[in-house]
């Protein structure tokens, strides 16, 4: 019985792993080696501004970065003080700024995360549906392999 509960937890745990949606960021990479996510210069191509995570090498040249930049080409600035990261909209005049400047190591497009959305809900559902299948058959199994126990003894 214990097994075959770890089974089922083993087999629940596996199909929603395999079942969960993964995104990958496409990600290209400056003359100056500045990792960025090529979401960002789609973005630009309908927004003036564009929400990103800007990772520096160094957080003491936080401050510095900031100040390099007017208030027209980046807004809406965040920064904790604690970590190497600050969170702004930039416009894309800024991007290319960002992306040749030696004190920044990457930079990512700041989405919104949704637990579901309207480009990842059908999948998800559909695999749910699929994973749900796949562990009523497990279940009958089991109850058949059991019963068949019983008969044989």
């Amino acid at each position: 019985m214990v097994v075959q509960t770890n089974v089922f937890l083993g087999a629940l745990i596996f199909l929603f792993i395999l079942v969960t949606p993964n995104v990958y960021a496409q990600m290209s990479q400056s003359n100056v080696g500045v990792d960025y996510e090529d979401r960002i210069l789609e973005e630009f191509e309908a927004n003036e501004y564009v929400g990103v995570i800007i990772y520096l090498k160094d957080s003491s040249e936080i401050s510095n970065l900031i100040s390099d930049f007017s208030d027209e080409e980046m807004k809406n600035v965040i920064n904790r003080d604690t970590s190497n990261r600050i969170a702004a909209d930039i416009s894309e005049d800024a991007f290319f700024k960002l992306i040749e400047d030696e004190r920044v190591d990457r930079m990512y497009y700041n989405r919104p995360i949704y637990a579901l959305n309207k480009e990842n809900s059908l999948y998800f559902l559909i695999g749910m549906v699929l994973a749900l299948i796949i562990l009523i058959l497990i279940y009958i199994l089991f109850k058949i392999s059991k019963k068949r126990r019983y008969v044989k003894r």
